[in-house]
């Protein structure tokens, strides 16, 4: 039998063979340029059907398909896709017919994978009854239908994306060569923008080599565009360019800077920068073009960006080795450079400007890593901190020679909270302490002239600002030659007593309320002191004001004046205006205090911050009137209260320590767990307050005593870490091994007899290794630790 089959567009598929069909129609018509809906192709084949057997054995179905051909559209532009459209699958249906056509049996058969079909292949089996049978029998093909499987959408999606990807590739090859054309290895100035376009024709190249079209397309039998070809041909310009570059930008930052030198050399110097600049782009380590660059910073006055060029090259970045010397050399003429300033600016009393340039030389030397800083540095910046502390204490003896002693006492303070920022550069606060000692002693030279004078006023505040000096330094060694307290009661007795010698006379005011005075002259009186109580108010003196309004009330509430609107209205304004400045004074008042408090704390005084921090409190409570509260800032400086026990806890610490014998440094030492344990569990230490742990506490101190004391109390209580790091900052300060000896056969016994009894499965000699790391300081400590273990 011959059979014809048309495939035609189908609207509305969705599934199955009527989708793949749709698919392949869809394909070949964007191939052609036709609409789908005209795009047809054909089925020519040949269908041979056989039947083997007999009534009574059965009989066996063959079938052939012979001569299959695809006519109609079957091309994509210039690929034939007959392979790929060939319909994989048949269904028949074959009926068995007597001689006389009558229908014996219908045998259907779907799904036929014919092309795996071969001669020898049955299809079905099968019998009929002999009855009905009158001679022979003959098989007809009634129907028969090729068509697609579910796996052919995945083929089609395939085929789909290589032809794109071919035709698509036709248009990248074209533009590789168009970026080919427009390179040239010769022209420097374009080398960098032409690597780009020969790194986009390498991407363009390989995507194209990897492209999915080499897979599915036979393009060994058909190549109509020639890619293969081509890619050849362009793949080897390009990995030659690339050859050719690669050489070129090897040597374009020594291009460009000898360009560079050559328009510094006829004083072009702005063009030789930007060249300069352009090399640091292709070769960010070329430390020819910085040191030029770092010259002609020096040049324009601008040494730290000079130095910050070189932090970076000279930090954790290997130096190329051809230039390190030049790095080097070009650093070391910056140092001595910035030095000499610094020097300058010392010699003329500019200790600050001085202190900045060293500060950035030595951030500099730190961050540096391959630039060793010199030793010279840190006596420079020693002597500008010094520099500086002096100059306080310069400021602070003018102000004592001329009498201004809070002036004297403010720098002096400024200078020994300079000495204590500072530390490391000025070991010791005792030219302050001295300058106190002395405005102290001239504190009572000036109470002396005072009470000579009869100024018993200034008297009183002379005694005050000595006993304040006097019981602030009294741990540093400031004393008072007299008792500020009684020296200030008694000026304060004097004070009284002159003022009760005094009768004041004020001819406008009657000292009694005369019983004859009209309603009229009260009323005079009345407005006669509510304008001296505006003028008081106004000038910042609420307490006067408010006098006279009580003063003036009296009359007042006698003769009934509040019927008056003026003075109503007046009073009312005086009460008001009385209220508004007695708020501001309060609020200045709070403010000081605030500041005090802030003062006080950066400085450590704790006690005084929580001196300032309730009198505000107090203050801030009574002013329920005024318009503002500080209730919200006094809540945020509550820890105020804690450093404040803290600084209590130190101090009964202290006063152990100086306890007498070995019961004092066993209080002190638990007391100062104690401290630590407080500082700890309150985090004081985000509030800027600082603990010494007690270990380096103990090695600090220089007290043998106290060392000794702290080894046994941390051994017995288990504390090995703190024990084996104070042994290695005892080692550091050099401490004598044979007085070392017994303290460290002590602790090792301890602590092996503390740890066995947590982990007694430690291995001993293991976990001393690991925590001593063989340190022949410690071989004392660990011979008792391993020695000991139970």
């Amino acid at each position: 039998m011959d059979h014809q089959q048309e495939f035609r567009f189908n609207p509305g598929a969705r599934q199955g063979s009527p989708l793949a069909v749709n698919e392949i129609l869809q394909l070949m018509s964007e191939g052609s340029g036709k609409l789908r809906v005209f795009t047809a192709y054909n089925i020519d084949c040949q269908i041979a059907v056989r039947l083997n057997g007999t009534i009574s054995a059965g009989y066996t179905l063959f079938l052939e398909v012979d001569n299959f051909s695809l006519s109609g559209d079957v091309n994509y532009r210039e690929f034939s896709l007959t392979e790929f459209m060939t319909p994989p699958y048949l269904d028949i249906l074959l009926r068995v017919k007597t001689a006389d056509n009558r229908v014996l049996k219908d045998v259907a058969l779907n799904n036929i994978k014919w092309k795996e079909l071969t001669p020898g292949d049955s299809l079905s089996a099968f019998r009929i009854n002999e009855n009905r049978i009158n001679g022979n029998i003959q098989m007809d093909i009634a129907k028969a239908h090729f068509h697609y499987g579910e796996e052919s959408l995945d083929n089609i999606t395939s085929m789909k994306a290589s032809l794109s990807s071919y035709y698509e590739a036709d248009k990248q090859l074209y533009k590789v060569a168009d970026l080919l054309e427009t390179i040239s290895p010769e022209d420097y100035e374009r080398a960098i923008l032409d690597d780009f376009k020969v790194c986009e024709a390498e991407l363009i190249t390989g995507k194209v080599t990897y492209a999915p079209f080499w897979n599915v397309l036979p393009l060994n039998q058909n190549d109509p565009l020639h890619i293969q070809a081509r890619l050849d041909t362009l793949s080897t310009r390009t990995k030659k360019l690339r050859e050719t570059f690669n050489e070129v930008l090897s040597n374009l930052d020594n291009h460009l800077f000898e360009t560079g030198l050559d328009y510094l050399a006829v004083g072009e110097s702005r063009k030789a920068l930007e060249l300069f600049e352009r090399v640091l782009v292709y070769n960010p380590m070329h430390i020819p073009a910085h040191i030029k660059l770092g010259q002609n910073e020096l040049t324009t006055l601008q040494p730290l960006k000079a130095m910050e060029r070189f932090e970076k090259l000279m930090g954790k970045a290997t130096l190329p080795a051809q230039w390190k010397e030049e790095a080097v050399d070009f650093v070391s003429g910056l140092f001595a450079s910035e030095i000499s300033k610094a020097d300058e600016a010392m010699e003329d009393g500019r200790f600050l400007d001085g202190l900045n340039i060293l500060n950035e030389v030595e951030k500099f030397c730190y961050a540096a890593e391959q630039w060793e800083c010199p030793v010279l540095l840190k006596e420079k910046i020693r002597a500008a901190h010094y520099g500086m502390y002096r100059s306080f204490l310069s400021v602070a003896r003018r102000a004592y020679s001329n009498k201004n002693n809070s002036f004297a006492v403010l720098y002096a303070e400024s200078a020994l909270e300079y000495q204590q920022n500072n530390k490391e550069y000025i070991s010791t606060e005792k030219e302050t302490i001295a300058l106190l000692q002395l405005i102290a002693e001239g504190y009572f030279s000036q109470l002396s002239n005072a009470f000579q004078a009869n100024d018993f006023a200034l008297a009183l505040k002379l005694a005050e600002d000595a006993g304040k000096l006097c019981k602030k330094y009294a741990d540093a060694g400031v004393i008072c030659r007299e008792d500020p307290v009684m020296l200030a009661r008694k000026a304060e007795e004097y004070k009284r007593s002159a003022e009760r010698m005094v009768i004041p006379v004020v001819l406008s005011e009657p000292a009694i309320m005369r019983d004859d005075m009209s309603r009229e002259q009260a009323a005079e009186r009345v407005k006669e002191l509510l304008s001296k109580g505006h003028l008081k108010a106004w000038a910042g003196e609420p307490a006067e004001a408010r006098e006279h309004l009580n003063n003036l009330m009296h009359y007042v509430i006698r003769y009934e004046l509040r019927k008056d609107s003026v003075i109503n209205m007046r009073i009312v304004s005086l009460t008001e205006m009385i209220a508004a400045k007695e708020c501001e004074k309060t609020y200045r008042d709070i403010q000081s205090m605030l500041t005090m408090m802030n003062d006080h704390v950066k400085r450590g005084y704790y006690s005084e911050a929580r001196q300032s921090y309730d009198m505000a409190r107090e203050i801030n409570a009574s002013a329920v009137n005024c318009q503002w509260s500080f209730s919200d800032t006094l809540l945020g400086l509550s820890f105020i209260e804690l450093l404040s026990e803290y600084q209590q806890l130190i101090h009964e610490a202290q006063s152990a320590y100086f306890g007498a014998g070995q019961k004092g440094l066993e209080a002190f030492i638990r007391k100062y767990r104690i401290a630590g344990e407080f500082f700890n569990t309150r985090q004081l230490s985000q509030y800027g307050a600082e603990h010494q742990s007690l270990f380096e506490f103990s090695a600090a101190s220089s007290n043998s005593a106290l060392v000794i004391a702290t080894i046994e109390f941390l051994s017995n209580d288990g504390y090995h870490p703190e024990v084996i790091e104070l042994f290695r900052i005892l080692e550091r300060q050099g401490f004598a091994t044979r007085e070392m000896r017994s303290l460290q056969e002590y602790a090792g016994a301890q602590m092996a007899s503390h740890l066995y009894a947590l982990r007694p499965e430690t291995n001993p000699s293991e976990f001393i290794r690991e925590k001593t790391g063989n340190d022949q300081w410690l071989r004392n400590f660990s011979r008792s630790f391993t020695r000991n273990w139970p």
